[in-house]
């Protein structure tokens, strides 16, 4: 029981940290647009960041898991943002 407590645990904060990471990212990534002049790197570098989501939302379409309504939804949001980008 422990264990799997252990294991739900590290999960819910790996899934944490990886929210944070992006966070940060994406506040790092958009005061550089706004600043910088040479605004191309920023802007692949965001779009790089799009990656991330859609890979995540590509997975949960590809394992069939019961979000998969809310993956739907979000890949192609995640494609469009990373076309604007």
């Amino acid at each position: 029981m422990a264990l799997g407590g252990g294991w739900i645990s590290l999960g819910i904060g790996l899934a944490l940290t990886l929210a944070r990471v992006l966070g940060r990212c994406g506040l790092i990534v958009g005061t550089g647009l706004l600043l910088d002049r040479s605004r191309s790197r920023w802007t692949l570098a965001q779009a790089s960041l799009n990656v991330v989501p859609a890979g995540i939302y590509a997975r949960v379409l590809a394992d069939g898991a019961a979000s998969w309504n809310r993956a739907v939804g979000g890949l192609p949001l995640m494609a469009v943002m990373t076309v604007v980008d």
